[in-house]
């Protein structure tokens, strides 16, 4: 598996490309902005077929998804149903950055796992929010992040929700997981175990 970090757009939101060498397939997780950008850097694959995945409906997340499904002939973008609704909602802007919706957006359907990712149901930053999980690379979007996690003031954001996600699933996992987060750093599950404070109860 080879994985390359893009940050992309005016929140510097992560953009992730991971190839698989066994299915020669090119994963896109959350195509966000600057969608040329990402289109050249994704040309640089050897790949025979690639997929776009979400991990949640948010605009700073999805604003390429239109055209890099263009420009790479994919037909429907995978996103868990919970938000299917929010992803072609008109009020899914974040004025003055992405003061529009998506225009002609490729068609959501839900996750199907293969070989190469299982999917985490991880609602809380949105009802629908998903974590990707390729081995021991986790993609957990903006439920989680170094040190923090994702805020829920937002439309479908939901405080227990996000609670629940932190600790039954993500802590969860094994310590070594990878954890690449919507925005900023890499981090592991270990690391947050021990220095999240939304995690292990210091947050005041």
């Amino acid at each position: 598996m080879k994985i390359k970090t893009l940050e992309v757009g005016p929140f510097g939101t992560n953009c992730y490309l991971v190839f698989s060498e066994n299915t020669k397939t090119l994963y896109i997780i959350d195509p966000g902005d600057d969608g040329e950008f990402i289109c050249r850097e994704a040309e640089k694959f050897d790949y025979e077929k690639v997929e776009i995945l979400l991990t949640h409906f948010h605009i700073d997340h999805i604003n390429a998804v239109g055209y890099c499904a263009g420009k790479l002939g994919v037909d429907y973008v995978r996103l868990r149903t919970p938000d299917h609704n929010y992803y072609t909602s008109p009020e899914n802007c974040l004025p003055p950055y992405f003061p529009e919706p998506l225009k002609n957006p490729p068609v959501p359907r839900e996750y199907e796992e293969n070989q190469d990712f299982k999917v985490l149901a991880l609602p809380g930053h949105t009802p629908g929010g998903a974590g990707i999980l390729f081995g021991k690379d986790l993609f957990c979007g903006d439920t989680l992040f170094l040190n923090s996690c994702g805020r829920t003031d937002l439309p479908g954001g939901d405080d227990k929700e996000i609670t629940r996600s932190l600790l039954d699933v993500l802590m969860a996992l094994p310590d070594e997981t990878r954890a690449y987060c919507g925005h900023g750093p890499v981090t592991t599950i270990g690391a947050e175990r021990r220095n999240n404070p939304y995690i292990n109860g210091t947050y005041l």
